[in-house]
């Protein structure tokens, strides 16, 4: 106990890691890191300077009329709780071959930032509307605490802005100063996470990247940056949300669909190796 709890404590320090996790998991995702770009053969020309360094960045626009009128054919028999709806993942597989198509005409930058292959482990289908925010959820400041490599990425169905509950985040420097004021406690839901706002001033909030685009607009960002989820003040916000890690092998469609309607069972695989 005395020596999980001395490398725990010492594994950030270590790693420079932006997560919580033990030093186990934290050195297993590391050599997954090393094995992954080991068997990476390409040379890319794309290069992703803001999400290196601030953690989110756009990585351009998609035409997704198409795959925005087969979502909102979909939710229109889907009730709203307090401004939230996700369409059922049983309904996934109608809407996966057109995420996919947009995917992969991002696949060169996302590859690049890994600089490997990746994968998509699950994604989401979400609405927002006006309403009023539930105390302790995704709606406050928090940080998913995820393994380094795991990353979102985000595509707008509808015109974002800020008004229309637009993503937005601290960058990497902002979350720095938070994770070592105690923001950490974020990453659990409930009373930690309400503890937490307090943490976040006025002040500090004059900082925040709000990610605004039409519709279409595809971006990538680190989910261990103290971001938060926004309710519209008008009108409404659709979007995807998707995991990404690296991986050794290009994910087929085959691949990427097969678990997009079972239950997610785990935020992250804890064995990258055995994902």
């Amino acid at each position: 106990m005395i020596i999980d709890s001395f490398l725990n404590k010492y594994t950030r320090r270590l790693f420079q890691n932006k997560n919580n996790h033990p030093f186990y998991q934290v050195l297993l995702w590391r050599l997954w890191r090393v094995w992954t770009r080991l068997n990476y053969k390409k040379k890319s020309r794309h290069y992703l300077p803001e999400l290196s360094e601030r953690g989110v960045s756009i990585l351009g626009n998609s035409n997704v009329t198409d795959l925005a009128r087969s979502v909102a054919t979909l939710f229109a028999d889907i009730p709203i709780q307090n401004g939230f709806c996700s369409l059922p993942r049983e309904k996934n597989s109608i809407v996966a071959p057109l995420i996919y198509r947009v995917v992969q005409e991002h696949k060169a930058k996302i590859e690049s930032h890994f600089r490997s292959n990746f994968r998509v482990n699950w994604f989401e289908v979400q609405k927002l509307v006006e309403s009023s925010q539930t105390a302790g959820g995704s709606f406050l400041y928090h940080t998913d605490d995820v393994p380094d490599d795991v990353f979102k990425l985000f595509i707008y169905l509808t015109d974002c802005t800020e008004q229309t509950g637009a993503f937005r985040t601290f960058d990497y420097n902002v979350t720095n100063q938070l994770i070592k004021a105690g923001m950490m406690e974020s990453s659990n839901p409930g009373q930690p996470r309400v503890d937490a706002q307090k943490l976040v001033s006025t002040d500090l909030e004059k900082s925040l990247i709000v990610i605004e685009g039409e519709k279409g607009t595809v971006f990538m960002f680190d989910n261990n940056l103290i971001h938060k989820g926004t309710l519209p003040r008008r009108g409404q916000r659709i979007h995807v949300s998707m995991e990404l890690m690296p991986d050794v092998k290009p994910q087929n469609f085959s691949q990427f669909s097969k678990n997009c309607a079972l239950p997610i069972k785990e935020y992250f695989p804890s064995n990258p190796f055995r994902a």
